[in-house]
Order: structure tokens, then C-alpha cells, then sequence
């Protein structure tokens, strides 16, 4: 029977217990791949959120200062969806998308930049006709309690904070051609930001500023 040995990122049990490497050695390598993951995994240290006001270009802001250099921080983006918005005028048999211009400045002028393609709406089972599923497009995402739907989360770019300050940025913008009038669905725009960096190596306190609309 095997000793119940705790797991710790620095057990030696982890990796050399006699009896579970005498099992299979592929078994053991990736036993010990998975816990070394696992026990340097990001996570979360800020989420921001705004709520656009649906326009194209609306552009939404936030601003941090780092204090020192510190570990790389992984930008995700979603929206959260409102359904009633989508009463009058959208259509069933079509998709809405929207555009997510997300960027990084830093003190020093550097700039990153990703564009992320976030579904306003998608396609959900209504009903079945026999063997045939029926499905429409409504408001994309996971239904809340609150009525509303929020997206999943996906991932923008990454970036290595240097001291001072540092801007996040994510554009809202229609597909060409598409309807700018999907954009009024977005209920809020969410960031989250993941490191695997403690106290003031992470960016951890963002100030809000004001949203602008601007041009491409």
C-alpha cells in the first residue's frame, strides 16, 4: 500500500517514490510533468471591466504604475452580452461579431498589440423537428443569474512590466461590413490579467479612464 506523502512543489516524494516509478517510467515522467505545471501556473492578480457605450471605435482604458520590473502578465479578453438588446432588429440566421483591438503601452513607448474576434451572438438549440435540431443565433456566452451571457475568456498577448506606467487598452469595433448596431449588445468588456508574480512584481491596481472614440 502506498504512504500517503503530501505533495509539495518541493517534495522529493514527488518525483522519486520508489514503489509508483517501479510501475511504468512514462507513468512517473508525466506524473511529475503535470505537478511541476501545476505548481508554476499564473494566476489571476486584476480583472477590469467597463461597459461600452456601442459605439464603433469606442476605445476603453486603464492605468497602472510598476514600481520595479516583474513577471510576464497574460492579457484575456471577453464580453458579456445583453439578449433584450437583440429584440427588433437582429436576425436569426445570422452571426454578429465584433473586433478587440487590445494593446499595451509602456513608459518607454513600447507598444503590443492583438486583435481578438469575440462572437456577439451564436447559434443555440431551439427545438427539434423530428431527427433535425433547430438552432438560431441569440446573445453568445453562459447565461447568468442576472439574464445576461458572458463570453469566454481568450487570450490577447502577453507582456513584461518595466518600471513606471504602463496603459491597457481594448478597442471595440464591427467587422467591415458588419452591423454596428451589434455592438450596442456588449454589455461590458472584461480583462484579466494571470502572472505568476507576487506583491509588486505584479500589476495588481489599475485606474479607470475615461473612454474615448477614435479613429484607425
Amino acid at each position: 500500500m502506498l504512504a500517503r506523502t503530501p505533495l509539495t512543489c518541493s517534495h522529493p516524494a514527488v518525483i522519486r517514490h520508489p514503489t509508483i516509478a517501479a510501475i511504468h517510467p512514462v507513468l512517473i515522467a508525466l506524473l511529475t510533468i503535470g505537478f511541476l505545471t501545476a505548481c508554476g501556473s499564473s494566476s489571476t492578480v486584476a480583472v477590469l471591466e467597463q461597459r461600452p457605450a456601442g459605439k464603433n471605435n469606442e476605445v476603453l482604458s486603464w492605468q497602472a504604475s510598476a514600481s520595479q520590473g516583474g513577471a510576464a502578465h497574460l492579457v484575456r479578453v471577453s464580453i458579456d452580452t445583453d439578449p433584450a438588446k437583440l429584440m427588433g432588429w437582429s436576425r436569426k440566421d445570422v452571426g454578429y461579431r465584433a473586433l478587440l483591438d487590445v494593446s499595451a503601452r509602456g513608459p518607454a513607448g513600447e507598444l503590443l498589440k492583438k486583435t481578438v474576434v469575440v462572437p456577439i451572438t451564436e447559434t443555440h438549440e431551439i427545438g427539434q423537428d423530428g431527427n433535425t435540431i433547430q438552432v438560431a443565433y441569440d446573445a453568445a456566452g453562459t447565461m447568468m443569474e442576472s439574464g445576461f451571457r458572458r463570453g469566454a475568456a481568450l487570450d490577447a498577448l502577453r507582456f513584461k512590466p518595466t518600471p513606471g506606467d504602463w496603459e491597457l487598452s481594448v478597442r471595440v469595433r464591427v467587422i467591415s461590413g458588419g452591423n454596428r448596431r451589434s455592438l450596442t449588445v456588449i454589455r461590458a468588456v472584461r480583462v484579466e490579467l494571470l502572472s505568476r508574480g507576487e506583491g509588486d512584481k505584479a500589476l495588481q491596481h489599475w485606474t479607470e479612464l475615461p473612454p474615448k472614440v477614435e479613429g484607425l
